[in-house]
């Protein structure tokens, strides 16, 4: 059975409906905030009807075709006393370029790195009025890695063609060679070289003086 969230906010002039969680957190680590998400606006939502539920008609109706301020994220990094740091954020929205999933769903991978004297986040998911996002699956989690999408899980259009799109890996670079286009979003990839040159795929980061990295 597949569970989701639907944030709401039905009525214009209404307050944003805001759905948040307080994590404890490590100043100086890294970590990976991770949705999947469809918008109330995105056409996506015309192929789910097995996710919103019968009783949720009027929304779909009244907000399917909303065009005003999108949802978004915000993570507020908190000190000890539970004073606000510093806070990031971003809109969920889906972008020209994006690869939805099959089931039309929008993944969003940030890395994010928490402030020296942070000991807590307050991860915020914020959809303004009126509209609604659905949201499949939020994740925070401290991470290692140096490297964003490096699951291959994110793609985008990097090319459209008349017969068939050219797909690429989100934060990876194609420098030569091809790429396999992904088949129903498979977390895989396949460097293809049919030429004289090498296939090649390519992401910077940065990288500290005496940092210990290892290629996995």
């Amino acid at each position: 059975e597949r569970v989701a969230v639907v944030l709401v906010a039905a009525k214009i002039g209404d307050d944003p409906a805001v759905l948040s969680q307080l994590v404890p957190a490590v100043g100086g680590c890294a970590y990976f905030l991770r949705i999947h998400f469809l918008r109330s606006s995105q056409a996506g939502l015309d192929i789910m009807p097995y996710i919103i539920n019968q009783h949720m008609d009027f929304l779909f109706e009244d907000c399917k075709d909303n065009t005003s301020e999108p949802p978004s994220w915000e993570v507020r990094w908190l000190d000890c006393k539970g004073g606000i740091i510093s806070a990031e954020s971003r809109i969920l929205s889906k972008n020209k370029k994006d690869l939805p999933d099959i089931d039309g769903m929008i993944r969003r991978e940030t890395r994010l790195i928490a402030p020296s004297a942070a000991k807590q986040a307050e991860i915020r998911l914020i959809q303004p009025s009126m509209g609604f996002v659905l949201l499949d699956d939020v994740s925070f989690e401290p991470t290692y890695e140096a490297l964003s999408n490096g699951t291959f899980t994110q793609w985008e259009i990097e090319a459209e063609q008349l017969e068939e799109n050219i797909f690429s890996p989100i934060d990876w670079t194609r420098v030569s060679g091809e790429l396999d286009t992904p088949i129903e979003q498979l977390a895989c990839i396949r460097l293809m070289s049919n030429g004289p040159e090498d296939s090649m795929l390519v992401q910077r980061f940065e990288a500290k003086e005496g940092e210990h990295l290892q290629l996995n």
